[in-house]
């Protein structure tokens, strides 16, 4: 592998006020299936619920932010925010 010695930027994901289909990926490039806190990947962004699908159960679970709820890397969530933003996973 070749260094081309420039800095390598984070993916960023644009986010509109309202409903967004988010993927989970690590910030470290977690493996699939590795859990990481809600609350820490949307810091500074404002969202007040989360719809994940748990496909062992068959049901969608819902999540909301301070009750120590867990994204799972790999997945993907409806997330409603209360405003614009960027998430910088």
């Amino acid at each position: 592998m070749v260094n081309s010695g420039l800095a390598t930027l984070p993916p960023t994901i644009a986010l509109s006020k309202g409903w967004n289909l988010v993927g989970v990926i690590g910030p470290t490039m977690l493996e699939p299936g590795t859990s990481i806190s809600a609350d820490t990947y949307f810091v500074n962004l404002s969202w007040s619920q989360a719809m994940g699908y748990d496909t062992s159960a068959g049901i969608f679970t819902t999540l909301l932010p301070n009750t120590g709820a867990d994204l799972i890397v790999g997945q993907g969530y409806y997330v409603y925010f209360e405003k614009s933003g960027v998430l910088v996973p």
